[in-house]
């Protein structure tokens, strides 16, 4: 959390019930912020870390083809839950003037697809 507060990224998270453990945590650096997410590319990575956390990685890509990092996310379960957590504090942090992304990319992954069927359902 030091290393994510020193490079003044934003960063949001929710706890396990009352117990003071994160359960899932998102980050991205606020120049991400200020950029224009109109096609995401969404992909998980499953049990590779210490704690079997999944990392979600969120990224874009401009008119002119350059890619962005748009957010990081540890999800502690592959619930669509965790996802459905995830997917609303992107929208509220990169969605401006109700225009949403016109394309998102996933790895199949089917949990993931019906979070993304909620949130974005258009």
């Amino acid at each position: 959390m030091k290393l994510i507060e020193h490079e003044k990224c934003v960063y949001l998270f929710r706890l396990l019930g009352n117990e003071d453990v994160i359960r899932d945590i998102l980050w991205t650096h606020p120049n991400s912020m200020n950029s224009f997410p109109t096609v995401l590319i969404c992909n998980t990575t499953y049990k590779t870390k210490k704690y079997l956390l999944l990392l979600l990685e969120i990224v874009s890509i401009t008119s002119t083809n350059i890619t962005f990092i748009v957010a990081f996310a540890y999800l502690s379960f592959e619930k669509t839950n965790n996802f459905e957590w995830i997917l609303n504090k992107v929208k509220g942090l990169f969605v401006k003037d109700d225009v949403l992304p016109q394309v998102i990319v996933s790895d199949r992954d089917f949990v993931f697809m019906n979070a993304l069927k909620t949130m974005f359902s258009s």
